[in-house]
């Protein structure tokens, strides 16, 4: 059926007032392109959390001149390839490859039967210092980020048909890995610290005690598994205000090397002057004893005992509500705290962790009141206690605490 006349009119109607708006924005955007309005110059003001963090982030990426991309490529296909290859020196075609393997690492020497050499990718390839090869590095680094280990790079050099390394080659790169990892965590912590401490220095109320800073500080720790039963774990100061860490605390109750030596002197590989000769010399990664869930413990009291080498003090205690590590910090030194009788260290309560415990103790009240064969005042069911009341009650206790923040308790 046709359509009235009238709705016909309308459509036109509005056609034609898009199209001139369209021109007419067309126009201005034109406009401004070629005089554009000058921007207000911004007000001084401080830097702010986030800015702090991305300055740093900033300080160490260098832009790298080009990136190395890794290809694997069956020999074959390469052997192919330079049979096609002519000599620049003899115009020749008598051009031959050869392989050379340094771990799983490949060079390649293309060369002529006239003796020139056309290409040796060994003598131009970027090999670290004490011959650590960059795709074995690569690799070993890879295997540690996955907690895989040896066994793993052994196992994937095999479905790749790459050149098997032994163990103790393992060991001596995932050394230097660790060794490079260390001293650029290091350095992060230093300029870390030395952004907190001119956040802090610019501060009005700010004020030396004993030429050490009083920061607010958060600290929480985290294990290698669930359950307290963990061989290794790790402990964080961070501060509250920029969010940038301060200090960590690695805690192993085991070292690989002594386990491994351990079962060498067993099946008689090594003699037993020999072990002790080197564990003599062995620098131990065990440096816990005790139960996986003290290791929070003993974290915090290293991390705030070393906190004067910084020139700061840990004030403020933001914990998840474990009261263990914050007494052990207080009882330090006799019961006179990390630093005097004077400068006590203060708890506060994180207000997410706060809110996740209501969160908490409401589902368990849901499940132990819940059930309809309860008489005495069941809490769920319908238009009652349900898992959406529950995670609105939390949200906005929450809210109600952040708001709260900084505020009197009157």
């Amino acid at each position: 059926m046709p359509r009235p006349k009238k709705y016909v009119a309308i459509r036109r109607k509005a056609a034609e007032l898009a199209t001139k708006a369209s021109v007419a924005a067309a126009k201005k955007r034109k406009l401004e392109a070629s005089d554009p309005t000058p921007v207000a110059p911004s007000t001084s003001r401080g830097k702010t959390s986030a800015e702090i963090r991305k300055s740093l982030v900033a300080e160490q990426t260098v832009k790298p001149a080009g990136v190395e991309k890794v290809r694997v490529i069956f020999e074959e296909i390469i052997q192919e390839i330079v049979k096609t290859m002519l000599c620049p020196s003899c115009a020749d075609n008598k051009v031959a490859v050869k392989f050379t393997h340094h771990q799983t690492d490949t060079y390649i020497c293309v060369k002529c039967a006239c003796g020139h050499v056309i290409k040796d990718t060994l003598k131009s390839a970027k090999v670290k210092e004490k011959n650590y090869h960059p795709l074995t590095l690569l690799l070993v680094y890879c295997v540690m980020l996955f907690g895989v280990g040896f066994v793993g790079a052994d196992k994937l050099n095999s479905f790749l048909s790459l050149k098997h390394f032994t163990k103790n080659t393992y060991i001596r790169y995932a050394k230097y890995i660790t060794m490079n990892a260390i001293k650029h965590a290091t350095s992060v912590l230093e300029r870390s610290r030395r952004s907190v401490y001119e956040h802090y220095t610019q501060k009005e109320d700010a004020d030396l005690v004993d030429d050490m800073l009083p920061v607010s500080t958060t600290f929480d720790g985290s294990w290698h598994k669930r359950g307290f039963k963990s061989n290794y774990g790790v402990g964080a100061v961070i501060d509250v205000e920029t969010g940038l860490i301060l200090d960590y605390e690695v805690s192993s109750k085991l070292c690989q090397m002594c386990i491994a030596k351990e079962k060498a002197l067993q099946n008689k590989k090594i003699t037993e002057t020999e072990y002790v000769f080197w564990l003599d010399e062995h620098d131990c990664d065990a440096n816990y004893e005790g139960s996986s869930g003290g290791m929070e413990v003993a974290e915090a009291m290293e991390m705030w005992g070393r906190s004067k080498n910084h020139k700061m003090m840990y004030k403020t205690f933001v914990s998840d509500g474990d009261s263990s590590a914050y007494r052990a910090v207080c009882d330090m030194n006799e019961g006179v705290g990390p630093y005097s009788e004077e400068q006590k260290v203060m708890k506060a309560e994180c207000v997410n962790h706060v809110a996740k415990r209501l969160g908490t103790a409401l589902r368990g009240l849901k499940k132990t009141r819940g059930g309809k064969q309860k008489k005495e005042g069941t809490v769920g069911g319908r238009h009652k206690l349900t898992q959406t009341v529950i995670d609105h009650l939390q949200h906005y206790f929450q809210v109600s605490l952040n708001r709260k923040v900084g505020t009197s308790a009157a």
